[in-house]
């Protein structure tokens, strides 16, 4: 199964990845969709559907970025393919980001906050 990025350019593909990312974020976490809309027109956040071939979209990925560097801000994936991992997903935010330093924040289940660079290699700093 090949899984890529791709920009959000239509009103369905956009109307799609909001309602994941309600569902998927506390209302305390979230960003109002239209400032991210906005912002994504104004060149500063991608908004991006997580597709697979056969499968359509999968998941949802909204990346903050600043020429070289981009922020995973916000990472949700469809319900019914939870807990099936994530590295096949980061291989191909890389694969689709070339000369891009992705980063991200993740909270362990013990609460413990863990900052994760993915640039060439995934690299681990707490």
């Amino acid at each position: 199964m090949a899984i890529h990025l791709v920009p959000a350019c239509t009103e369905q593909q956009l109307l799609k990845i909001e309602n994941l990312y309600m569902e998927a974020f506390p209302k305390e976490e979230r960003k109002p969709f239209s400032l991210l809309i906005e912002k994504s027109r104004e060149g500063t956040v991608d908004i991006l559907s997580i597709e697979s071939d056969g499968n359509g979209m999968i998941g949802e990925a909204i990346v903050a970025k600043d020429r070289e560097l981009a922020l995973l801000d916000y990472f949700a994936v469809s319900p019914q393919l939870r807990n099936g991992g994530v590295p096949a997903l980061c291989k191909c935010c890389r694969a689709d980001m070339p000369g891009i330093n992705l980063f991200w924040k993740s909270r362990a289940r013990c609460g413990r906050s863990r900052t994760w660079i993915f640039a060439g290699g995934g690299k681990h700093f707490t």
